[in-house]
């Protein structure tokens, strides 16, 4: 394996398991399965046509829009593998909301989802994201960016935030040491991918050697479902929004699964009673 002078990143953290698990699995979606191997090369497949692309240089931003799913988190680990950041672009925004933040971020390019393609204005330059020819080695690069995600818009004009690669990497060192996170820890993603809890919930699993199991069609808002889910797929560990964690924590029968509930966006008013498992 080629020796890439990553610093404290996501990337290298990703790579040890890669070396010492390659056939752990890390990510499941329904039937699609991938181990670490298999995602750390065709996500360096992508990445070395990026490096391809007319004005690639390294901390350069690439948009990203996938439906939640094993080719949007390839994509994502695809654009840091090349050197560049990435801007996670929520398919559940309306036209006119993507648009304004790719005129405002001025991505060099965007990866995309095949039927999600015409989403993207004509003005910038468009991927599919998959790999395609032979398993491919980027270049070495060491990148500061690891991406940018834009403000809900809530209190005025929506505003794109950057976030080094030093600040996730501290937050997945700090998560790992708090909750155990590791090989064998089989861990859910929920969030909206413009949300800043989705590279959370995505990284702290795979950059610490654990299962990232994501559901093959929408959950939603039904609290139910996401028990279910939980329950059937061993979830050990997850992050909900207020709203459904406090759902979750007062139903009759919480998935006995479940050790660590993550939450924010508000404060919690329902607290976990003695027999909730996590």
């Amino acid at each position: 394996m080629q020796d890439i002078p990553e610093e404290r990143t996501a990337v290298r953290l990703l790579r040890r398991f890669v070396e010492e698990n390659p056939d752990s699995v890390a990510i499941e979606c329904g039937k699609d399965v991938l181990t670490y191997r298999r995602l750390w090369d065709e996500a360096g497949t992508v990445a070395a046509r990026l490096q391809e692309t007319e004005g690639f240089e390294p901390d350069c931003l690439l948009g990203v829009l996938f439906e939640r799913g094993v080719p949007g988190v390839v994509a994502q680990l695809a654009a840091w593998r090349a050197g560049a950041a990435y801007l996670p672009l929520d398919p559940a925004l309306p036209d006119g909301r993507i648009e304004s933040v790719l005129d405002d971020a001025q991505p060099l390019a965007a990866l995309a989802q095949p039927d999600l393609r015409h989403r993207i204005p004509r003005t910038v330059p468009v991927s599919t994201g998959a790999p395609s020819g032979p398993a491919r080695e980027p270049q070495p690069v060491r990148p500061a960016l690891a991406y940018v995600i834009y403000t809900s818009g809530s209190t005025g004009t929506p505003k794109g935030v950057e976030v080094a690669h030093a600040s996730l990497s501290n937050l997945l060192d700090w998560h790992r040491e708090t909750y155990g996170t590791g090989p064998g820890t089989r861990v859910a993603a929920f969030a909206g991918l413009g949300f800043d809890a989705s590279v959370w919930e995505t990284w702290a699993a795979l950059a610490n050697g654990a299962t990232l199991v994501l559901p093959a069609e929408p959950l939603g808002g039904d609290v139910v479902a996401i028990a279910d889910f939980l329950q059937e797929n061993a979830i050990e560990q997850c992050f909900l929004s207020t709203p459904l964690a406090e759902e979750l924590i007062g139903s009759d029968t919480p998935p006995q699964s479940l050790r660590v509930l993550l939450t924010g966006g508000d404060r919690l008013r329902v607290r976990p009673s003695g027999s909730f498992p996590a």
